[in-house]
């Protein structure tokens, strides 16, 4: 992939994001100074029971619907400090039941800062303004490296990252700024 154009503004917006910060990226298995790194991805190919989900910011999310298993994994685990991300992808209906700052209540319940689920087969986006599991309020599922895609040396769609510093503006498909 060396043979495609620099983006022309390059030169500006890598200082302005962090240059001097290690990059973030948001897949991964595996251990970062002992803790463990990435959102996992949690697969099912049976419909799970709807889920309860008690949220934070309910305005801006998907209020009912989810479909966790009750074991599904918690991004670098449930006594992380991070993002603490769930993102289940339900194969069957082709659709990602996603939280950010995520808490197992015990039984079928959970409790998430926010949360939103998508039908992978469609293109439409959150209302303008909305947040997701994702600060941008895209679709995590979507942005994350798969270990199949990179063995097999071709990874065709945007990646997720978290840069150290972001503006306070969005473009399109973003629903808000992140900054």
């Amino acid at each position: 992939m060396d043979n495609l154009p620099v983006q022309p503004k390059s030169d500006q917006y890598v200082p302005f994001i962090g240059s001097a910060a290690p990059l973030h990226p948001d897949f991964g298995s595996g251990l970062v100074e002992g803790r463990p790194f990435g959102i996992p991805l949690t697969v099912t190919d049976t419909t799970a029971a709807e889920s309860e989900v008690s949220l934070d910011c309910p305005e801006e999310s998907d209020r009912a619907g989810y479909r966790i298993p009750p074991d599904a994994r918690i991004e670098n685990g449930p006594a992380s400090d991070g993002d603490l991300h769930v993102v289940v992808w339900d194969k069957a209906p082709c659709t990602s039941y996603e939280l950010f700052d995520a808490e197992r209540q015990g039984g079928n319940a959970w409790h998430a800062g926010s949360g939103a689920i998508f039908d992978l087969r469609s293109n439409v986006l959150r209302p303008d303004g909305w947040t997701s599991a994702d600060a941008a309020g895209l679709a995590v599922l979507p942005g994350l490296a798969r270990y199949d895609e990179a063995a097999g040396g071709r990874i065709d769609h945007a990646i997720r990252i978290t840069v150290p510093r972001s503006d306070r503006s969005y473009v399109w498909p973003a629903r808000q700024q992140a900054g």
